[in-house]
């Protein structure tokens, strides 16, 4: 299984945090994070929030700070990264997670917060 959101290791975090209270092992998870795809592919981008990336690209959010909400731009707004991901020849989920890894500012920060 693939969780892809926007700063997915907060969220990460707070399953981890809730499987923890319920006595009960984290389930292992592959994520990809939409924030560190964009920073990847343009690092003057790193300091943008998910309104702002919508904004920028033109995403209409409905549901703002709901689970469906955000869901939804994080999933219009890869779709319309999908023909840049590909003009840079990435077409592995491989490629995607060391695309993420060149987003070293927002790793970093992420790192920082605890997640």
């Amino acid at each position: 299984h693939l969780l892809m959101g926007y700063n997915v290791p907060f969220d990460l975090a707070i399953l981890r945090r809730e499987y923890t209270l319920a006595q009960l092992p984290p389930p292992i998870v592959q994520s990809l994070d939409l924030f560190q795809l964009v920073a990847g592919l343009d690092p003057d981008m790193e300091a943008f929030s998910l309104d702002r990336l919508a904004d920028y690209w033109g995403v209409e959010i409905r549901g703002r700070h709901t689970a469906l909400g955000d869901a939804l731009v994080t999933a219009e707004l890869y779709r319309l990264l999908l023909p840049r991901l590909e003009s840079e020849g990435i077409e592995t989920l491989g490629q995607l997670i060391a695309l993420c890894q060149r987003a070293k500012g927002v790793l970093r920060r992420q790192k920082e917060a605890g997640w």
